[in-house]
């Protein structure tokens, strides 16, 4: 179990790496040719989805990959429902002139 948590790691990385150089990079202007065959943006998009699944899958580190970001969504959601905006100030006078500029020219 040990042994698994830095693999699961290191490939993690790798795909990140590959997702990065694939996608970002050839989504500019030159298409990405492999082998004199042009490879379609929706393409790469699915090779690169399923070949991330399959490795998230043989590593064993699925579950904690997905688990992690929805503890986090949760979190958020938990926030946005407590925070209170009544204190929320939404005009200059009320803010007290903490809303001016104090460089610029005045406006007057």
């Amino acid at each position: 179990m040990q042994l698994e948590t830095p693999i699961s790691l290191i490939t993690f990385i790798v795909m990140m790496a590959v997702w990065l150089f694939l996608f970002l990079y050839f989504l500019g202007d030159e298409p990405l040719v492999i082998f004199g065959r042009l490879i379609n943006d929706r393409i790469l998009l699915i090779m690169l989805a399923v070949v991330t699944i399959v490795v998230l899958l043989l590593t064993h580190a699925t579950t904690s990959i997905l688990v992690l970001p929805l503890v986090g969504v949760v979190v958020v959601l938990i926030h946005a429902v407590v925070r209170k905006t009544d204190d929320l100030f939404a005009d200059e006078e009320a803010a007290g002139g903490l809303l001016r500029s104090s460089g610029g020219p005045s406006s007057s």
